[in-house]
């Protein structure tokens, strides 16, 4: 196995610092996450995965990749027999959760209720992971809420930043940061060390209260489209008040009624250029001069 990398280091959070109260932030400032030879032996956990979704496929495939024994729940596993190497491994939900350790609770928020009223007795102790996410900044907390449907077990708030598409691809450039909270300390250490295995970036945000800031991260990503729509429709006006007068004042009436249809084509076509202009050229310029005065422009 692979030397564990410790996470000592202090990771900067971004946008997402904020969202979390300071109870639920280490007292020094920083994000830290250690992981000691004995983290060894999680790597001989297996992994249940109920549900699956779109979600679900992602995950099972990136266990597969990282060599982590898994099994796949589905209400439905006779459905997917020509599934391949992977028929064998499609069991009902109640079997996967009694063979796995750790449980990837890929299940939508709407069937909770309906899917942990025959699986309280066999989660018993075993660790739960929510993946999923708040629809609004007004849902309940996805991830408080199973663990009132599960009071024995330990469930622990975790993936939820990763999109399926990352999490199947392991495409360049998207979020290796993954969130982790939960009130049992060995479970979200264990969770931690998941994460780590997976080939993601894991910072432990403490008890299972932070989770209702963390499903709300993704609701998050555009903070201000409201200012980018209102600078957009500016324009537009500026745009449409500009040509009409133009044209109106340079020429005929009977002419300016013939290209009354054409205008906004051509207005739209205009702002088009523009709001690319201001949005995509300055960035896009900045990091190139940067690159050359750190010397690493190629």
């Amino acid at each position: 196995m692979e030397s564990e990398i410790p996470l000592t280091n202090m990771m900067n959070c971004n946008n997402t610092e904020n969202l979390l109260d300071e109870d639920t932030q280490p007292s020094n400032g920083q994000i830290q996450s250690t992981f000691s030879e004995e983290d060894e032996a999680v790597n001989d956990l297996s992994v249940a995965v109920l549900g699956y979704g779109n979600y679900g496929r992602a995950f099972v495939k990136r266990l597969d990749t990282a060599g982590i024994p898994y099994f796949i729940g589905s209400r439905s596993s006779w459905r997917y027999g020509v599934e391949g190497n992977l028929s064998e491994k499609f069991i009902s939900y109640a079997e996967a959760a009694h063979k796995a350790d750790i449980i990837i609770f890929s299940i939508p928020f709407h069937a909770y209720s309906e899917a942990t009223v025959d699986l309280k007795k066999v989660l018993s102790k075993k660790v739960v992971v929510d993946v999923s996410n708040a629809e609004s900044v007004s849902d309940e907390c996805h991830a408080q809420k199973l663990a009132k449907l599960l009071p024995d077990s330990h469930v622990v708030k975790a993936f939820n930043t990763v999109s399926a598409w990352s999490m199947e691809n392991d495409i360049y450039g998207a979020s290796r940061n993954v969130f982790v909270c939960g009130n049992h300390a060995d479970s979200r250490k264990t969770v931690l060390q998941l994460v780590q295995d997976l080939g993601f970036m894991p910072v432990d945000r403490g008890r299972l209260r932070a989770a209702n800031m963390l499903e709300k991260i993704p609701l998050q990503l555009f903070p201000g489209w409201r200012i980018a729509s209102w600078i957009t429709l500016a324009l537009l006006v500026v745009e449409v008040a500009y040509y009409y007068t133009r044209e109106f004042l340079t020429e005929e009436p009977k002419k300016v009624a013939k290209k009354y249809i054409c205008l906004p084509w051509k207005q739209n076509t205009m702002l088009d250029g523009v709001v690319v202009a201001v949005t995509g050229v300055p960035p896009r310029m900045h990091c190139w001069i940067y690159s050359v005065v750190q010397g690493n422009k190629v």
